[in-house]
């Protein structure tokens, strides 16, 4: 199946950060104890083993993105989109994100990224389709995409693309 991440975090505030992760993991485990083991599964995966009898609401912003991967990752998706997965967080936790979702990678799971930061991107991405106003304006390995003259001329600005 197909899992997301979404941009705007809305996780279940009251209810605690296992319990957020056990809500996806019910759709295809209804035994509770099954259900629990298996939540604290990803919990751990995720880096908040330690965190899973804490309200949602009592999350940072960076430990929010870690359980959005949780509940997506519950679902036993073979594909998943993340959507502005680094986007709200501070710096100093990107780089734990992009090892999580490198670690992603490793396992197999085919990834969907939609992201501004092209450091995240050149770091996790195989190939990249860059969109302006909807419309695809590169296309290919990273290393080719980040010399493409619209590219970066949508997204630098024209003086940048002269070489100004």
């Amino acid at each position: 199946g197909i899992g997301r991440t979404f941009q705007k975090l809305r996780p279940f505030r009251e209810m605690t950060v296992l319990e957020n992760v056990m809500v996806a993991v019910m759709g295809h485990t209804p035994h509770p104890a099954a259900a629990r083991e298996e939540a604290f599964g990803y919990l751990e995966f995720v880096g908040l083993a330690g965190k899973g009898s804490v309200h949602a609401r009592g999350l940072s912003t960076g430990e929010r993105k870690r359980l959005e991967l949780a509940r997506a990752l519950a679902t036993r998706p073979r594909l998943l989109m993340l959507d502005e997965v680094t986007g709200g967080v501070d710096q100093k936790t990107i780089p734990g994100l992009v090892a999580l979702i490198g670690r992603l990678r490793e396992r197999g799971l085919t990834l969907v990224v939609i992201e501004h930061n092209m450091r995240v991107i050149m770091a996790l991405a195989d190939r990249i389709v860059a969109l302006h106003l909807g419309e695809v304006i590169a296309e290919g390995p990273p290393a080719e995409v980040v010399r493409d003259r619209r590219l970066i001329e949508a997204y630098l600005g024209g003086a940048y693309a002269r070489g100004a």
